[in-house]
């Protein structure tokens, strides 16, 4: 999030209180102090908690992480976990916006609902 964003949202250092996959070694991270619902991981459509319906209305200042995959799985968390690593500054974490063929299961979602 950019810097108007990261001042209403509230970060702490931590480390993923959930890891979907065996073999994921846990990474001291930024957390939100609550889990963001399911329905707000959508960019595509609103919901009751926002009311965006694309990824362009929400002003993102820093610049989009773009990630196109077939199927969420451990790869992918993977790819995500460093980019949310303790040693990046707040000011720092971009967006990322993940076009998925299929829909996620809810094991990855719970783990990149903290995010």
């Amino acid at each position: 999030p950019d810097e108007e964003i990261s001042s209403n949202l509230e970060y702490a250092k931590g480390y993923p209180p959930y890891s979907p996959y065996i073999g994921s070694s846990p990474t001291f991270c930024h957390l939100l102090h609550e889990k963001v619902p399911f329905c707000c991981l959508r960019l595509d459509k609103r919901c009751q908690h926002n009311y965006y319906e694309d990824a362009k209305a929400y002003g993102f200042k820093n610049k989009l992480i773009i990630v196109a995959a077939e199927t969420a799985g451990n790869g992918l968390y993977n790819f995500i976990v460093p980019l949310r690593a303790y040693y990046r500054p707040k000011k720092e974490l971009n967006p990322i916006v993940l076009l998925l063929d299929n829909p996620p299961d809810m094991h990855f979602l719970d783990a990149i609902c903290w995010f």
